[in-house]
């Protein structure tokens, strides 16, 4: 017996009626509630490792409440940071940079595994106000270069 395919190797209770074959709303609403990833331009495919970098840390110094999800920071900057993603290489690159905090968390999805967020963090992380800046510069014995600051906390350059 063969299928409407030609093939005769498939059995008859793997072969899909024409009634199950239109009922696929529940494949449709599944597939629609999976995020659609940015329609890629060619400047973000031609862009070089070091420039998506970049915009990733310029994305997460932003957003420095916490870290954030590989979906969300591609979602903004069309980096794919998922493990074995496009962008892999920049994924490591980031995890050997000394700004980005790197947290592992159970994935949503599937709690066996895990998953690695993306924060920024500044060089001098304790300092977040008038009090804990002058305290930073009085431990430091050489001086404290002004970038190193900038970085720290909002409302930093009127401080200084």
């Amino acid at each position: 017996m063969s299928n409407i395919y030609g093939f005769d190797f498939l059995q008859s209770e793997h072969q899909l009626t024409e009634e199950q074959g239109d009922n696929d709303d529940a494949l449709t609403t599944m597939y629609n509630e999976i995020p659609q990833a940015p329609p890629l331009s060619s400047s973000i495919a031609l862009e070089s490792d070091l420039g998506k970098q970049h915009k990733v840390i310029d994305f997460l110094r932003t957003y420095r409440s916490g870290c954030l999800q590989p979906g969300i920071i591609y979602e903004k900057t069309g980096v794919d940071l998922s493990d074995g993603g496009r962008d892999e290489a920049v994924r490591k690159m980031l995890c050997n940079n000394k700004v980005i905090k790197i947290e592992e968390i159970p994935d949503p999805e599937n709690p066996s595994l895990t998953i690695l967020i993306f924060g920024y963090q500044a060089k001098y992380n304790d300092v977040r106000n008038k009090t804990g800046l002058l305290a930073q510069i009085n431990k430091s014995k050489y001086g404290i270069r002004r970038l190193d600051l900038l970085d720290s906390y909002e409302g930093v350059k009127e401080d200084i």
